[in-house]
């Protein structure tokens, strides 16, 4: 049972609509709504959505995971191994603790995966999305929207200048890609 949510918004800025910023987006709401949060958050990418998804939209999408969501044991030995020493262990031992999790998370939002049968079946264990990467944000894009995104994922057109002290300041007038305009930001 979820708590009844807050009556001002906390707003949330996030970069990017690749796979990562689509999982905060929908990670964020669902754990907002499971605290009672009422939650606002902007999605803030230089492409339109149509042009979006940085190198998932490119990419299979493979995920160094067995079939049944678990790591190959040995993995971050492994990782070790290949950077003669230079990786971070603690690093890759999280990966190895927290990626099965997100693997089972994703199937709960619809993404199904699949064992790819060509060559990476000579290497060590992975899994992808099926669709790859584009089918991977098109489900992550639409469980946000479904959760309550507000508003349109937003383009800017930044523009910079320097403050009184020096350091850049940005304004971002931003436009909705329903050709809206959207509330302009500013940072510094």
């Amino acid at each position: 049972m979820s708590a009844q949510p807050s009556p001002s918004p906390r707003r949330l800025l996030v970069v990017g609509q690749g796979a990562a910023g689509l999982c905060a987006v929908v990670s964020a709401l669902g754990q907002a709504r499971r605290s009672g949060l009422n939650v606002q958050i902007t999605v803030l990418d230089a492409a339109s959505e149509a042009d979006s998804g940085g190198n998932s939209r490119w990419s299979p999408s493979n995920i160094r995971l067995q079939a049944n969501h678990q790591m190959a044991p040995g993995f971050v030995d492994e990782v070790m191994a290949e950077s003669e020493g230079l990786a971070d262990p603690d690093y890759f031992q999280q990966l190895v603790d927290q990626a099965p999790a997100m693997a089972d998370w994703l199937v709960t939002l619809g993404i199904t995966f699949l064992s790819p049968p060509y060559y990476l079946a000579k290497g060590p264990a992975r899994i992808q999305p099926q669709g790859g990467g584009a089918a991977l944000l098109q489900a992550l894009r639409a469980q946000a929207q479904a959760a309550g995104v507000d508003g349109s994922i937003a383009s800017p057109s930044p523009k910079c200048w320097a403050t009184p002290t020096g350091s850049p300041a940005w304004w971002a007038p931003m436009q909705t890609d329903s050709g809206k305009p959207g509330q302009p930001m500013r940072w510094s």
